[in-house]
């Protein structure tokens, strides 16, 4: 859905009636939202020590700041099944919040600190009453830039899983507006670009009361780019890591970062055009920590200015994002659909003169003697055809290796539509 539709996308400038006048105050209604109060019963996706036992009081127990009738509409019928996961959470980002104050109690418990520090029910601080998670999830989904799907326990309907979070689009400042402080109307409420921009910063702030909540994040099969340079912040923090990619996978994208870059990616990671392109999902979910410093001893240096110049330490709370790769997600797809499209130049398809070129001085001339006496130029063009060679050995070595091991162990899915897949389908506990 494309947020650019005449006067209604030029803010005070079009004279919309949806629109304000720049530098018009507007009242906004008083009206946090709480956040997640319910009983997860499963322990969800590995495990990730948790240094506290109590949490965010939040009611009512049924609330979902996700649950809409624009989200049912829009979202697929099918959605992942997990079972038996392998794969272990790996710690992504880590932001600090706030120092622990001295009237802050219990000092050692980083949930009821921060039931201390934020408004109740709440896991960030607000720029405004009125943006709560759900005012910034209403701006992601008016724009068409996500669909949500809570994933209930089959059991008991008030019982979230997880939720999933497919990528449709990236609304750039250019297709919002002409200025991003130019706004546009949610629900009733407005939003600028600062605002949209935010909104996928505090997108994944929602817990439950254990604190196992989760995200099966990919990109939808629709989505084709182009991605915005501040993406790339949002991918350092929420992405993909290479740490959890299976080697299988890695050589696909050597493999792919190789080729010709894709339309608009200059600064974009590889990683993040892989996973837009071929739709790879991840796992993602946090928890608070407190970070308690190590008191020392200041060994005097005979230095006033060293002394005066010590700063000083105190405890912290910060949110850890853990990110882990998805077991059941069929790698030899992708393998597939890479080489299809990027394959592979092998011996017989080079012509005789770019033959000879890439292959250099035959062996019997590669002597010491010879090699000698060749010049600098010479020496960089045999160096460079040796260095192609043993990456061409190397990588049709691991696909033959691949192809034994893995030939039999999943089952074909469609190139089409990655969702379409009979390992995308209901589960009673998708990630137990």
């Amino acid at each position: 859905m494309s947020v650019r539709g005449g006067s209604s996308s030029r803010g005070g400038r079009g004279g919309s009636s949806s629109m304000i006048p720049r530098g018009t105050i507007v009242p906004h209604p008083v009206n946090p939202v709480q956040a997640l109060d319910i009983v997860n019963r499963y322990q969800v996706l590995g495990q990730i020590p948790r240094p506290f036992n109590t949490v965010l009081a939040s009611p009512p127990p049924t609330f979902d700041p996700f649950r809409s009738s624009e989200i049912s509409k829009t979202v697929p019928s099918f959605y992942p099944s997990f079972n038996q996961p392998k794969s272990d959470y790996i710690e992504n980002y880590e932001v600090n919040l706030f120092f622990v104050e001295s009237f802050m109690s219990p000092k050692n418990d980083p949930v009821k600190l921060a039931s201390i520090f934020f408004p109740s029910g709440w896991h960030f601080i607000p720029l405004a009453p009125y943006k709560s998670l759900t005012y910034y999830k209403d701006i992601l989904i008016q724009t068409g830039s996500i669909v949500i799907k809570p994933i209930y326990d089959n059991k008991d309907s008030t019982k979230i899983l997880y939720h999933s979070l497919y990528i449709k689009q990236l609304i750039s400042q250019q297709e919002f507006s002409d200025h991003p402080s130019d706004l546009h109307l949610v629900n009733t409420s407005h939003f600028c670009y600062y605002d949209y921009m935010e909104a996928w910063n505090k997108i994944f702030l929602h817990q439950n009361l254990n604190f196992s909540h989760s995200w099966f994040v990919q990109f939808d099969h629709k989505f084709k780019g182009p991605i915005p340079l501040w993406f790339t912040v949002w991918w350092a923090r929420f992405g993909a890591s290479s740490t959890i990619i299976p080697d299988q996978l890695k050589a696909q994208i050597t493999h792919f970062s190789k080729q010709k870059p894709l339309p608009n990616s200059d600064g974009i990671p590889v990683l993040l055009q892989f996973c837009s392109k071929y739709k790879i999902p991840w796992i993602l979910k946090w928890q608070y920590n407190l970070i308690t410093p190590v008191k020392s001893t200041v060994v005097s240096t005979g230095s006033i200015e060293a002394i005066i110049s010590q700063h000083s330490q105190a405890s912290h709370v910060s949110r850890i994002f853990f990110v882990k790769w998805w077991d059941k997600f069929n790698i030899d797809r992708i393998v597939g659909q890479v080489q299809k499209e990027f394959p592979l130049v092998t011996q017989s398809q080079v012509c005789p003169k770019e033959k000879k070129a890439i292959e250099g001085p035959s062996s019997s001339s590669l002597s010491i003697s010879s090699v000698s006496k060749l010049s600098a130029t010479e020496l960089k063009s045999l160096m460079a055809a040796i260095s192609s060679r043993v990456t061409d050995l190397e990588e049709a070595s691991d696909k033959a290796s691949n192809e034994d091991s893995n030939g039999s162990s999943q089952n074909s899915v469609s190139n089409a539509d990655p969702y379409n897949s009979q390992l995308f389908q209901d589960a009673q506990d998708p990630f137990a």
